[in-house]
């Protein structure tokens, strides 16, 4: 992944062959990111990394695949906080994709899970 200050991520590893105990597992996001969140590969693979990381850190959009995952902790945040936290300059973007993946606006669907339990 190439960042817009020309900082570039990437992996040796394909992502199924990396094993734990790892310090930090960084997703990142980028175009790939809806393709990602839809596929069962990816998914379980971040699943089974994030049991095995001390942290889990989203890049970008890459917040994106940590929910397909179920990975994300419920907030209280609104959105442009949740944005900003995420580096984004936006909310817009994270607005798109949670409609997209959820057909319902953030504040609906935290209104539904509002008494869920954790799921991690």
């Amino acid at each position: 992944m190439r960042c817009s200050s020309g900082l570039t991520l990437g992996s040796r590893t394909a992502l199924e062959k990396v094993r734990g105990p790892l310090d930090a597992l960084a997703v990142s996001g980028g175009h790939g990111h809806p393709r990602a969140a839809d596929g069962p590969g990816p998914v379980a693979h971040v699943r089974r990394l994030s049991r095995e990381s001390r942290r889990v850190v989203p890049v970008g959009t890459g917040f994106t695949v940590l929910a397909a995952a179920d990975l994300l902790e419920p907030t209280a945040s609104a959105l442009p906080e949740v944005a900003a936290q995420r580096g984004l300059v936006s909310a817009e973007p994270l607005r798109q994709v949670f409609l997209e993946r959820y057909g319902a606006p953030p504040s609906r669907h935290r209104a539904a899970h509002r008494d869920r339990p954790g799921r991690r």
